[in-house]
């Protein structure tokens, strides 16, 4: 049957494994696991979006000297709609591979640090932001969904529509062909964002249980040398990209961190 005639029943047998190790699978399962032409797998896959579309950050190498760009030579990332389809649908969102990792990096070390130095303080700190942040969260799914939603009805009438304009003679089988493909993948990308969301919003952990996890899973990295794919999926939900700015001469960019049950750290 198809995916939205399924009907779903929670809870009805003990699980083989903890519904925590089964979402961490499944985020990993759904990244797409293309290597560079050099062999290697881009550890931020997945984990990047950008600030304004949303859609995840796509690598590309700049050149091939590796003691020139640091860890992964002189990569960068930037918005995959901008770089696919062009800034009249996103702007760029560029940063380096150097840039995203030292920051990373940088920002696990310190949470590890003050959660294994004042851990009460900190302990308490997380839970009001993390009871906020579901707040907004919440808020903001639902009217994200009621806007998907909204949008994914339209492209099917407007599909409908060409399919009987090009009957019709009305539009070339090419024109056709070209606008239907467009409509295709942005009802795709909506299905994929519609399912986050719901995954998003049926979840239902309390703040206590969210600040333990994080600081049971962040203790273990305060004397972390470097960055790995597996740990970045276990602590890491998704790295938001913005665009840079100048300010006072200099270039600045804000990069918001979200991780693993307790959403962004003020």
């Amino acid at each position: 049957m198809p995916e939205d005639e399924w009907i779903e029943v929670r809870n009805t047998h003990e699980p083989l494994i903890d519904e925590e190790t089964f979402a961490l699978a499944q985020k990993v399962i759904r990244v797409r696991k293309r290597p560079t032409k050099e062999g290697e797998h881009q550890i931020f896959a997945g984990l990047l979006k950008c600030s304004t579309c949303g859609q995840g950050l796509s690598f590309a190498r700049g050149g091939s000297s590796k003691t020139s760009g640091g860890k992964g030579g002189r990569g960068s990332f930037a918005c995959n709609q901008s770089r696919t389809r062009g800034k009249a649908y996103c702007s760029f969102h560029y940063i380096s591979y150097v840039d995203i990792y030292e920051i990373v990096l940088a920002d696990i070390r310190r949470h590890a640090q003050t959660a294994k130095e004042k851990e009460s303080a900190f302990a308490e700190k997380l839970a009001t932001a993390s009871q906020n942040q579901q707040k907004k969260q919440w808020s903001a799914a639902m009217k994200e969904r009621v806007r998907l939603n909204s949008r994914e009805s339209e492209l099917q009438t407007i599909q409908r529509k060409l399919y009987e304009d090009n009957a019709l003679g009305k539009i070339t089988d090419e024109q056709y062909a070209a606008l239907s493909r467009d409509f295709t993948a942005e009802q795709a990308h909506l299905k994929e964002r519609l399912k986050l969301l719901d995954d998003q919003l049926n979840q239902a952990e309390s703040r206590q249980e969210n600040t333990t996890r994080f600081l049971e899973l962040v203790r273990e990295y305060t004397d972390m040398k470097e960055l790995t794919k597996a740990i970045l999926n276990e602590l890491i939900d998704k790295v938001v990209v913005y665009d840079a700015e100048k300010i006072n001469g200099k270039r600045v960019q804000r990069i918001d961190i979200y991780y693993r049950f307790i959403g962004l750290i003020s």
